[in-house]
C-alpha cells in the first residue's frame, strides 16, 4: 500500500465502498474496484490489468471498466425542433 503502513487508509476505503455498495442511498453504483481487483488479494489490482506501478491499470483494466458502464446508464439528449440535427442512435 502507498504509504500506509498501518493500514488505515485502506480500511476506510474498504468501509466507504462497503457503504456504497449496501447503504442504497444511490440510484446505482459502478462498482470499478470489483471489476479490477485480485480476488486472490482485494488489496491489489489483477495483474494482467496492473500498469506496473501497482496504481493505475494498463489499457486493458480500462477496458474492463469501459464494460461495467450499461449503456443504458446515457440518454439521447433531446433534438431541438428546426435545429436541423439528427438524433444520434442508442448504442447497443
Amino acid at each position: 500500500m502507498y504509504d500506509d503502513p498501518q493500514g488505515y487508509r485502506e480500511a476506510a476505503r474498504r468501509a466507504v465502498s462497503q457503504w456504497i455498495r449496501t447503504s442504497h442511498q444511490f440510484d446505482g453504483v459502478l462498482d470499478f474496484d470489483a471489476a479490477v481487483r485480485d480476488p486472490a488479494d482485494p488489496r491489489q489490482i489483477l495483474l494482467s490489468l496492473d500498469s506496473g506501478d501497482h496504481l493505475h491499470l494498463n489499457p486493458a483494466g480500462y477496458q474492463i471498466l469501459a464494460a461495467t458502464v450499461p449503456a443504458s446508464l446515457f440518454h439521447p439528449a433531446p433534438v431541438p425542433h428546426g435545429s436541423g440535427l439528427k438524433a444520434a442512435p442508442l448504442a447497443s
